[in-house]
């Protein structure tokens, strides 16, 4: 039976203490039903009290009538020892002993069986001291529990506390993955605005191929047309020789002027050579540009080829670090989505089992509230038909005892009268009172039964169907109170394996966090190094922008000034081109005029030898005239040796022939004043027609010598125009050669850029995955937290995820 207190439980079980796997829910529950049996227990004593006092009350009973003489006193004694009840008469009584001077012996020891009144109200008195001293102990638990209650709603604030700090630090996370992605929004954003520029930058210079190609190609065909001239040239060249045969087979007859026209031939073809070399010399100048233009042109395609696949290749390297970027914020927003779903799950899971539970209290409590309504029924009843009882039973015991004292009272006073000698009589009337005494008590037992024996029975029914009850309600509690002890006894020992496993995870996850930190501060050291390096980076990048915008602008105005003399040198060209045709017309003019010219000397040849052989004929008989003739004859044929050569130097050739004309005409003269020769009108005639013909032609070879000296400085000019084209192409070669200088810089640098774009882009993935660990260390603590594990390692995750958060923080803002 357990005891009222409430210290033992029913069945051997044990109250749990605060902190164990059982809810507040369930301890109260038992702590309920302990009340309850508690309660049941001390109704059980005090019904089995009332009813033993009822018992002892009926065989109690008597009903006395005094008797007449001196040996009918006392009859409601008797002298069995076992009939006798708590607080009842003493069994024997003697005479005073002279020893004690009179006084009676004391009596003897009251049996606490005995059936007395008053010893019942002690006992009923000691009931309910117990009853107070169990429901102190029972406020004292209560308050126990109310002071775990409120320890347990602390917890209960301290965890959605922590829950809140939680969500403002998945908030501030949140915000960070959100400036993360706008910085790499803004990253891809700039990337994508340089490789347009680069893609305008390649549209513009292949425009600018296009243009020199273009140029290229209207150089190729003006060689092509100086090519045709010189074709035409030679061909004209060629009549020329022809001509000259046909000139030399003609002149047959006069071997002197064919002589004289082979050294002016000799003279033309060193010209023509001269031309030819200056030719030659022109058309090498010609190939070596067309070379260098070609070497140019396949320089510039190479490299604008070398720079397109260069760009391609960044671009589909781009492309391919976006579609993997892309990819893994896929699957990040997939695990995501699956880790809120599980959370979704297990939420529903534990509002399932949390609904389950409450179900059980509510059952619970209703069981609870109907055994104490049946109780408080039962226990009302009880104490009202206990009092009224107690109340009869009191009354009459009074009366009893009032009665007994006052025969008492009397019997001591005729016992002091007596002596021993009647104490045998007083054995015999004890026994027979006593005798009459239980005939009394069956009497009125009967009675009662008589009586109140419905009462007692309905009430015996009620309490055995009362007791029936409670004890299946009992029962199924228990059972339930077992299957749950059990179940909770199964979760317990997985629970302990779970936090077996997880301290040895925690564990693990406390020696990967101190590496992950030691990682962390090495990144961060790392990070910081990489920060210098971005930072000397971008100031190099500002320099070198700086440089390219300056050599930008240099190159501008140097294609400003390259496309000046461009326009200059297609103007000088367009001149040249003017000169060149005007040169042919010149030169074309000139061979007619020699071709005119030479057959008019042809003709004047002629005319002349007439004109000798007459006067030859006439002047056969006189040596002097004939050595004046020959001397007139080779004067004459001075000038055809020296037309060519006139051509060049016309006024030594006219002064020569002026002063050999003055000598054969003072010779002539004073051959005509000596009187040798006979006077010959015609030949003076001839003479002076000669003469005549030699001062125009001398004036048309003075005409043709200035020409001739303004053809050479056109010449001249053309020359300086041409060395000038070559040294304006040695510039061109220089800036082509600075030009791509300039460009392998420019792609040394880019190079060195995408390999600290790349070291970047590696420090941001490791960046994420410390993320992505830091986020899965969080729903780990997240778990623990929902399954209630152990505070202080909760609070030491905590200080940890703080500090991880804090250095998560700064490398954030280094980055």
């Amino acid at each position: 039976m357990p005891s009222p207190s409430g210290s033992s439980s029913p069945r051997g079980m044990v109250l749990n203490p605060v902190g164990s796997s059982l809810s507040q829910e369930e301890i109260q529950a038992e702590e309920r039903l302990r009340r309850a049996e508690g309660k049941l227990v001390v109704c059980c004593r005090n019904w089995k009290r009332s009813s033993s006092f009822k018992k002892s009350r009926r065989s109690n009973r008597t009903y006395y009538i005094p008797h007449r003489g001196h040996h009918e006193t006392q009859r409601r004694h008797s002298s069995s020892s076992k009939s006798t009840t708590n607080g009842g008469p003493p069994a024997t009584i003697r005479a005073p002993s002279p020893q004690r001077g009179g006084r009676l012996p004391p009596p003897p020891p009251t049996n606490p069986n005995s059936a007395n009144p008053g010893i019942a109200l002690v006992a009923v008195v000691v009931v309910l001291q117990i009853l107070e001293q169990d429901r102190d102990s029972h406020a004292a638990t209560i308050e126990m529990y109310e002071i775990s209650l409120q320890e347990h709603d602390a917890d209960k604030a301290k965890v959605q506390r922590l829950e809140g700090e939680l969500q403002k630090v998945s908030a501030e996370l949140k915000k960070q993955l959100q400036n993360i992605q706008n910085g790499k929004d803004s990253l891809m954003k700039d990337y994508e605005e340089r490789l347009q520029n680069t893609m305008k930058k390649l549209q513009r210079t292949q425009e600018k191929v296009d243009v020199y190609k273009a140029d290229f190609e209207t150089a190729k065909a003006n060689a092509d047309k100086y090519r045709s001239e010189m074709e035409k040239l030679r061909a004209k060249s060629d009549e020329e020789k022809r001509r000259m045969g046909e000139l030399m087979s003609n002149e047959e007859s006069l071997q002197v002027q064919l002589q004289e026209a082979r050294n002016l031939n000799a003279t033309l073809v060193k010209k023509v050579e001269k031309k030819r070399s200056e030719m030659s010399v022109l058309k090498e100048d010609l190939s070596k540009t067309n070379q260098l233009m070609e070497e140019t042109t396949r320089d510039h395609e190479e490299m604008y080829e070398s720079r397109i696949t260069a760009l391609e290749q960044q671009l589909s390297m781009s492309k391919d670090r976006y579609a993997r970027l892309e990819q893994e914020y896929n699957e990040r927003n997939t695990a995501i989505a699956e880790k809120d779903n599980e959370l979704s799950q297990a939420r529903l899971k534990q509002s399932e089992q949390d609904n389950k539970i409450e179900e059980l209290h509510h059952q619970i409590e209703e069981l609870e509230k109907q055994t104490e309504r049946k109780f408080e029924e039962g226990k009302k009843a009880s104490k009202t038909m206990e009092t009224r009882k107690v109340q009869e039973l009191v009354a009459e015991r009074a009366n009893a005892a009032r009665e007994y004292e006052r025969r008492l009272k009397a019997m001591q006073e005729q016992l002091r009268h007596q002596s021993d000698r009647h104490n045998a009589e007083i054995q015999e009337t004890r026994k027979r009172n006593e005798k009459k005494l239980e005939a009394m008590k069956e009497e009125l037992r009967e009675e009662i039964r008589a009586v109140e024996g419905d009462k007692v029975s309905k009430l015996e029914f009620e309490l055995s169907k009362l007791k029936r009850h409670f004890e299946e309600e009992k029962l199924s509690l228990t059972n339930k109170l077992h299957d749950t002890q059990q179940k909770l006894r199964d979760m317990s020992s997985e629970y302990q394996e779970q936090d077996q496993i997880r301290t040895q995870e925690l564990d693990q996850l406390h020696d990967r966090l101190n590496s992950y930190f030691n990682e962390i501060a090495d990144r961060d050291n790392q990070i910081a190094d990489l920060t210098e390096e971005l930072e000397n980076m971008q100031r190099l990048r500002s320099e070198l922008e700086g440089t390219q915008r300056e050599q930008g602008e240099e190159l501008k105005k140097r294609q400003e000034e390259l496309q000046k003399e461009r326009e200059k040198l297609m103007d000088t060209e367009s001149r040249l081109n003017d000169e060149i045709i005007t040169i042919k017309s010149t030169f074309s003019e000139l061979e007619t005029t020699m071709s005119s010219e030479i057959q008019s000397l042809r003709e004047r040849l002629e005319d002349s030898e007439k004109a000798l052989d007459d006067a030859h004929a006439a002047l056969k008989d006189k040596d002097g005239l004939e050595e004046q003739m020959e001397n007139l004859r080779s004067n004459y044929d001075k000038p055809m040796q020296n037309f060519v050569p006139s051509v060049l130097g016309s006024k030594i050739w006219k002064t020569k022939h002026e002063s050999n004309w003055q000598n054969c005409k003072g010779s002539f003269e004073l051959a005509n004043w000596r009187g040798e020769a006979k006077p010959n009108t015609t030949l003076r005639n001839q003479i002076d027609d000669v003469t005549r013909r030699l001062e125009a032609e001398s004036a048309a070879v003075a005409a043709k010598d200035r020409e001739v000296e303004e053809l050479n400085f056109e010449m001249r000019t053309l020359r300086e125009k041409v060395s000038n084209m070559s040294k304006l192409q040695d510039s061109l070669r220089e800036l082509q050669q600075k030009l791509d200088d300039v460009e392998s810089e420019k792609r040394e640098k880019l190079s060195e850029l995408m390999d600290t774009k790349a070291g970047y882009e590696s420090m941001r993935s490791k960046v994420l995955e410390a993320e992505q660990r830091y986020s899965s260390l969080k729903e780990e603590f997240s778990s623990r937290l929902e399954k209630k594990e152990n505070w202080w390692s909760v609070t030491i995750e905590q200080s940890r995820i703080w500090s991880l958060i804090y250095r998560k923080k700064e490398t954030t803002r280094v980055t």
